[in-house]
């Protein structure tokens, strides 16, 4: 008996331990579709950005990309998305229709209140994302002024704002993040700025 409880003792610690991963924050600047150049996707894990072709090259790295819309504004994408085709063939052909891999996840728009970015700043480990992620994808419909498609869980966000936290969970590539949206600039050769938090051994 002494040792089953034992080897459930050092498992759970295990799982801790594996839970408290350190995070890692860098910054990250996505350009518009339209942007000279245009550098709109994103590899969360090398910190790369790729404009459409150097993206199409390598689809299994891509984790989301930013397109800017005249109704929607700032949008951030997964590649799963099927909301793609509404901006338009280009981007249908290419990538809805030409991907061979389209990482799915989910996005989810916590807001830019005080408290949310306080939140964002004391996040330290892992255990802090995936404790985070889970509450607010189940609560996110209860904050004030709540949008399904500007706030989620949803694989598009719409009308991303500066100030504005997103948590992030990959399904495909099985990691969570975080990101503190810095600066936006709303047109077609816009840009926008976000610091991210991933896990160290990512």
């Amino acid at each position: 008996m002494k040792k089953i409880i034992l080897c459930i003792l050092l498992l759970s610690l295990g799982i801790a331990q594996a839970q408290d991963v350190p995070l890692r924050t860098y910054r990250v600047k996505l350009t518009a579709q339209n942007a000279d150049p245009a550098r709109n996707f994103l590899d969360l894990k090398s910190r790369k950005t790729f404009d459409l072709i150097g993206a199409s090259y390598e689809p299994e790295r891509i984790d989301m990309f930013v397109l800017f819309g005249r109704n929607t504004r700032v949008n951030l994408m997964l590649p799963s998305s099927n909301r793609i085709e509404s901006f338009g063939e280009h981007f249908k052909v290419n990538i809805q229709d030409g991907w061979d891999v389209r990482n799915k996840g989910v996005l989810v728009n916590v807001g830019n209140t005080k408290e949310m970015k306080d939140k964002f700043s004391a996040s330290r480990v892992l255990s802090d994302l995936t404790s985070w992620y889970t509450k607010a994808k189940q609560n996110i419909n209860e904050i004030e002024n709540y949008q399904h498609r500007k706030n989620g869980p949803i694989d598009n966000l719409i009308r991303v704002e500066k100030g504005d936290v997103i948590l992030f969970r990959s399904e495909d590539r099985n990691f969570y993040a975080v990101g503190l949206v810095q600066h936006v600039e709303e047109s077609h050769q816009g840009k926008i700025i976000i610091v991210w938090k991933v896990p160290r051994n990512f």
